[in-house]
């Protein structure tokens, strides 16, 4: 009989335990990682209750805060990771060895995402002109490859990643490519990294995470603090490695992949090392204003203090959409802000990007300043629409699913896409952007013209010779001839 009645206590003590640490919080339990929002308490009405609206609504407001809910998601995913190599974490996977990665980073290395030569092209002829102009101004605008884990340990790559990818080209190849024979400033770390490879002691991607590791990260930091005392002709102020502190249990940096995971138990991981980094106090040394347009990799330079120490400001605008450290007080969009006369006041301006972000590459930025800095050019507006279909994430992977159910290049699929929308948007336009024939003869008429063909293959704009034949179509065609005179250059 007691034991009856202790089973009995112990079952209803069981059940009552949720709602207990709902109400009490009994238990300290830790959040989870990663995008979670709680569903907010809906309001009752009669319209919401009679459509079952509401009761739907408080149904998953009342679920997402069962008491014990984050640690029966972490059972969960631990159950699946560990039995089934399952992981409950948006695009991470478990390669070979234990390497998390993301698949977006393998998309991109294997090619799956290559958005085709000629948007590379023009993004990088505009990166040029737009780098022209700012120096003018004595603004040096450097373009950083950052190095991506795909590429740095292909060999750990699941096999049937290489069976779902074309292989070649990349975005990545053919960026690097064209920016050596365009001579655009650049740094390569993405190949600088790979020489490293099996020469240094310590990982400089962690197994447990997506970027550089904060080992990783002095050789890039280091590398770049030289290459702009070079680029300026200045000594910045001096930045030393004292030592190394090595770490068994790896910082947040470097255990974001596996943080994402939301496992009951950490993953294990070899020893990570971390720069001891120190500044120097020495006579002659000038700081510089620098802003930094990227990607998330530059967290890890940035949160270790070097722009703070280095530099006369700590301007980084992330994926060219939030400014910091503004942000930090509440959020500031770079589009409140006039780009063209904050990047006039900059002595260096870094565009950071990693090979998975490449395929949307600057989001923008040397778009909005090529804009204000060509004005007498008329806009392209197909080139434009296109680089909308890249930049959001989710529509670019909706048209690269379209484009590989339907047999299509990549390419082609966002041309289909862009001239779509800009049909729906602009109809009284599309004729002049369709007009194939009227094109076809425009470079006919024009390339029997010696002189001019001399001329608009060294138009001051650096635009493809079709681009700029295009550009005289649509001035004849929209009754511009004042854009002929700029044939005079």
């Amino acid at each position: 009989m007691k034991l009856r009645k202790f089973l009995f206590f112990s079952l209803v003590l069981f059940l009552l335990l949720p709602a207990l640490q709902r109400g009490l919080q009994i238990f300290s339990i830790p959040p989870l990682q990663g995008d979670f929002k709680l569903a907010s308490k809906p309001e009752f009405s009669q319209e919401t209750w009679n459509s079952g609206e509401y009761q739907q609504a408080y149904q998953a407001f009342a679920e997402s805060r069962i008491g014990f809910r984050n640690i029966l998601i972490r059972l969960f995913n631990q159950l699946d990771f560990s039995l089934f190599n399952i992981a409950h974490a948006r695009g991470v996977i478990e390669g070979k060895e234990g390497q998390l990665f993301e698949t977006e980073y393998i998309r991109a290395y294997l090619g799956g995402d290559f958005i085709g030569y000629t948007a590379i092209e023009k993004k990088l002829r505009r990166l040029k002109y737009v780098a022209r102009k700012l120096k003018e101004d004595n603004t040096d605008l450097v373009l950083i490859f950052e190095p991506g884990k795909a590429s740095f340990y292909p060999e750990l790559i699941p096999e049937e990643y290489y069976r779902l990818y074309p292989g070649k080209p990349t975005n990545y190849e053919v960026f690097k490519d064209m920016a050596d024979s365009l001579e655009i400033q650049h740094i390569d770390f993405n190949r600088y990294f790979k020489s490293l490879k099996g020469h240094v002691p310590h990982p400089l991607f962690p197994p447990t995470g997506i970027h550089w590791s904060e080992y990783g990260m002095w050789f890039a930091a280091d590398s770049l603090v030289r290459y702009m005392e070079n680029l300026r002709s200045i000594d910045l102020p001096e930045m030393e490695c004292d030592s190394f502190i090595i770490r068994e249990r790896a910082k947040d940096c470097d255990y974001d992949a596996a943080a994402a995971l939301n496992l009951l138990w950490r993953l294990s991981h070899p020893p990570y090392a971390y720069p001891q980094i120190s500044f120097p106090e020495k006579p002659g040394r000038k700081k510089i204003s620098v802003l930094a347009v990227g990607d998330s990799y530059y967290w890890n330079i940035y949160n270790t203090g070097l722009p703070e120490k280095l530099f006369s400001n700590q301007a980084f605008w992330y994926f060219n959409a939030l400014v910091y450290p503004d942000s930090y007080l509440g959020e500031k969009k770079v589009e409140t802000l006039d780009v063209f006369e904050e990047a006039k006041k900059q002595d260096v301006i870094l565009l950071m990007v990693t090979e998975r972000f490449l395929y949307k590459f600057d989001w923008g930025f040397i778009d909005q300043l090529y804009a204000r800095l060509a004005p007498e050019l008329i806009e392209d507006l197909p080139y434009l629409y296109q680089c909308s279909v890249r930049q959001f994430s989710d529509w670019f992977d909706m048209v690269a699913g379209k484009a590989e159910k339907q047999g299509r290049r990549l390419e082609e699929q966002i041309n289909l896409d862009a001239m779509y929308v800009l049909q729906q948007e602009h109809p009284d336009l599309v004729q002049y952007y369709t007009d194939t024939a009227g094109m076809r003869m425009q470079f006919d008429m024009i390339s029997r013209d010696t002189a001019a063909m001399r001329k608009i293959r060294n138009n001051p704009w650096y635009l493809r010779e079709e681009d700029m034949i295009w550009q005289i179509a649509m001035a004849r065609a929209a009754n511009k001839p004042h854009f002929l005179a700029l044939m005079t250059w």
